[in-house]
């Protein structure tokens, strides 16, 4: 459900654009299942055409969100343009006490094209300059809600038995992200146009799964709120119509990304040189996901067999470390060293390519 609010004055070579709205969302989610087997007749599936009953079980949840929100945006001569929103949101996936966040944006652009000292320049069609910062949340965490224990009902000899599957986290709340962005867009000779930015997000408060002691029993992890990392890096889009007639069109566009991430605050209980996740070795000022595994050394030339390097550390004659490493070849990752390689699965540039025909009224286009 939306209720909006919407008020545009305009003031000579000023517009406004003002607006209020509320929502409030519900999704609800119901699961029933059954098993049964020894079917009489093959052709028929229903229940009652089985004997032997194997499964029979239910499971229903609902998400709400409700927020309210407010955007002004304000245009000076098609020209300067200027806006701001604030928002305010309540998720039932956290407790009453950490449910609503607030969030917020401002944001500028420059409308140079428009400016008296450009209309001479015919090869330029449309240039301008924008610019943004604000913050932004993130409910969607993987949870129905957090703040309560969770139970699994185990049927034995028709009495229930119930086992904890998870360890409420009253305390944990919205991930926050601020957010900047700053960029160029324009189109040049009537066919080329191009869009260029520079963004950093820099992601707060990331929920954790922090382990417990084996003391507290199971489950043996809580969630917290307890990590943060950053994104950095260029966005661009080029998209250029080769052939512009009135039956015949050819446009060819090109997008790409580059960006680095890196981790700028670990887990309060990760010791502070860093730590290994599975397959990862996390430390601040390298990307969340830095492989960290052992090393290949090639196939065994008398066996095919794979070989991975071993290290250990060079003692010296009382037993202790000299600084020094012993590398020796084995065949199974079990014996192998684990390493960090300093690579990241993030790659140095992705994007896309798509181009579309035109003949008449015929389209093609493939991408």
């Amino acid at each position: 459900v939306n209720e909006l609010i919407n008020w545009t004055p305009t003031f000579g070579l000023s517009d406004l654009n003002v607006m209020l709205g509320h929502e409030s969302n519900e999704y609800d989610y119901s699961l029933f299942y059954g098993h049964m087997t020894n079917f009489v007749d093959s052709n028929v599936p229903d229940f009652s055409n089985a004997t032997v009953y194997q499964e029979l079980t239910s499971a229903s949840t609902s998400y709400f969100l409700e927020g309210v929100f407010s955007r002004a945006e304000y245009n000076y001569a098609n020209k300067y343009y200027l806006s701001a929103s604030y928002r305010r949101d309540g998720s039932s996936r956290f407790s009453p006490e950490n449910r609503w966040g607030s969030f917020w944006s401002v944001g500028a652009s420059w409308n140079a094209k428009n400016e008296s000292f450009m209309q001479g320049i015919d090869w330029l069609n449309a240039l301008r300059v924008k610019g943004s910062y604000g913050t932004q949340g993130n409910d969607n965490i993987g949870y129905t809600f957090v703040y309560d224990n969770l139970y699994r009902i185990d049927r034995v000899n028709g009495e229930a038995s119930l086992t904890q599957t998870f360890r409420a986290a009253p305390g944990v709340t919205w991930e926050k992200s601020n957010n900047f962005n700053v960029g160029l867009e324009g189109k040049v000779f009537d066919r080329v146009s191009f869009n260029v930015e520079y963004f950093v997000k820099e992601t707060k408060d990331m929920i954790y799964a922090r382990p417990l002691a084996p003391s507290q029993g199971k489950p043996s992890s809580q969630l917290v709120n307890d990590m943060d990392m950053m994104n950095a890096g260029v966005e661009f889009e080029i998209s250029a119509d080769i052939i512009k007639k009135r039956n015949f069109a050819w446009n060819v566009s090109l997008n790409g990304t580059h960006y680095k991430n890196k981790i700028t605050k670990l887990p309060s209980d990760y010791p502070a040189e860093g730590k290994q996740v599975g397959n990862a070795w996390r430390e601040v000022g390298q990307p969340l996901y830095n492989y960290y595994m052992f090393e290949w050394a090639g196939v065994d030339p008398t066996n095919g067999a794979p070989q991975y390097y071993k290290y250990e550390d060079v003692l010296d004659d009382e037993g202790n470390p000299t600084g020094e490493e012993k590398q020796t070849i084995v065949n199974t990752t079990s014996n192998a060293t684990y390493r960090k390689t300093g690579l990241t699965p993030i790659p140095d540039l992705y994007g896309g390519f798509s181009t579309s025909l035109r003949l008449y009224n015929f389209d093609l286009s493939a991408s």
